[in-house]
């Protein structure tokens, strides 16, 4: 098989990151791959040639077959110069589109995203969808289309990123006090962070810490000062090293409203931290209540529940969400399971 991949940059986004976990692990399983991207930001290592194509310029991929795209600007593309292109194309469909992008766009701009997004996604021969509830929520709306579901996988060996000692001292003295309730995520609406503020307020042996950025970071700020527990919350901004605080945390909390998949629940998993997440279709997908505690979005006392749940056997909870991930979230297993994809999408 020669497969090209069309990524909007090399920049190191979760996207790209499952890109590249592909291609380490099919490189040795195919003819050819190959990497061709839009912006030129410095980005990740590939691990294969990789070329810089001109938006505006129609370009053949005649000599692979089949191209799979990631993300907006990729399958704008393919739809804009699709009577040029010379082999069979496959989209990942990385989240739910629609939530996602009015959750970092203003009106218009995310109307005019969403649909036009989903109408390159009709150009494309095939569609995979990360989880099984996400092709049902697709397969109305593309029913001329094949949708294969492909789970997101890890690389377990790529997470071993250094604290620097500001870091550490820091986190030393969290810990000498608190007990910490770690994030990962964008601090974004989408991602329910707001929950664990109200947690703070009813047990003083917690602090969160919660590096990243985004869209609610000041309104995040402004409810924990008003609810009496910004002392207790550290946002430190966005870390490059994310990987090197998971040991720190001793729950991981993933709140989310909607995912495609979440990758930081995976990661967690990969450190065997006893996670809380949203009781959302996504999550009871992938993981069972003997791996982590679900609780009811927006509600408190169930967020509480769960917390006391993980509590209790935080070292079970860690271990079985460990078991899962390398069993079946591992880059190496999806790889595998795309390539069985491609074999059908090309025969």
């Amino acid at each position: 098989m020669r497969i090209a991949f069309l990524l909007p940059s090399l920049t190191k986004t979760a996207p790209i990151i499952i890109a590249a976990n592909i291609i380490r692990h099919i490189k040795n399983e195919c003819e050819n791959v190959e990497v061709f991207y839009f912006n030129a930001e410095k980005g990740i290592d590939i691990g294969v040639a990789a070329t810089q194509l001109n938006f505006s310029v129609p370009f053949s991929f005649e000599n692979f077959d089949l191209l799979h795209t990631h993300m907006f600007k990729p399958d704008m593309y393919v739809m804009r110069h699709k009577k040029h292109i010379r082999c069979k194309t496959v989209a990942t469909i990385h989240s739910f589109i629609k939530h996602d992008v009015f959750n970092n766009y203003s009106f218009p701009k995310n109307y005019l995203i969403t649909h036009s997004w989903y109408k390159a996604l009709k150009g494309h021969d095939a569609l995979i969808c990360l989880t099984e509830t996400m092709r049902k929520y697709y397969q109305s709306r593309y029913t001329s289309q094949n949708i294969f579901v492909v789970n997101n996988g890890i690389e377990p060996e790529s997470y071993r990123d250094e604290i620097t000692e500001e870091e550490r001292e820091a986190l030393v003295t969290i810990k000498k006090n608190y007990r910490i309730i770690g994030t990962t995520s964008l601090l974004t609406k989408l991602k329910g962070l707001e929950i664990i503020i109200p947690f703070l307020q009813q047990h003083k042996n917690y602090a969160w810490y919660a590096p990243g950025t985004g869209n609610l970071s000041i309104i995040l700020k402004k409810y924990a000062l008003s609810a009496g527990v910004s002392d207790r919350c550290f946002f430190p901004g966005f870390k490059k090293n994310i990987a090197a605080f998971y040991p720190w945390y001793d729950i991981f909390a993933f709140p989310s409203r909607s995912e495609g998949f979440g990758l930081s629940l995976a990661e967690a998993a990969l450190f065997k931290l006893p996670v809380i997440c949203s009781d959302i279709a996504v999550f009871r997908e992938l993981f069972t209540e003997n791996e982590v505690a679900f609780f009811t979005l927006d509600n408190v006392n169930s967020f509480d529940e769960g917390i006391k749940k993980l509590e209790a056997e935080p070292q079970k909870y860690g271990t079985n969400a460990y078991n899962k991930l390398m069993q079946m979230y591992t880059a190496a297993v999806m790889a595998k399971n795309y390539l069985s994809v491609y074999k059908k999408i090309i025969s």
